[in-house]
């Protein structure tokens, strides 16, 4: 659900979440920052349903506030579900 992030999965040190890259090979989470701005450009485009961006910008606010308490694991799984959203 909505309520916490998906669970990454992965091969290697590889974590995926929603198709989504969240970790290096390490295992160590992305940037979050990097992510967000994605997510900022995806939510930016026209065309998108209004239930989609309602949902993708909830995951948006979660994976800010996650990504300012500096929990890039939790940033990034927020913004690769929403991510996902918007790509569909």
């Amino acid at each position: 659900g909505l309520a916490a992030p998906a669970a990454a999965t992965g091969r290697g040190g590889v974590a995926m979440v929603a198709g989504l890259a969240v970790t290096d090979g390490a295992g160590r989470p992305l940037p979050c920052e990097a992510r967000l701005a994605s997510l900022r450009d995806g939510l930016g485009k026209d065309g998108l349903a209004p239930a989609t961006k309602a949902a993708a910008t909830g995951l948006q606010a979660k994976a800010t506030e996650r990504c300012n308490a500096d929990d890039d694991a939790h940033a990034d799984a927020f913004s690769a579900q929403a991510l996902a959203l918007i790509a569909k």
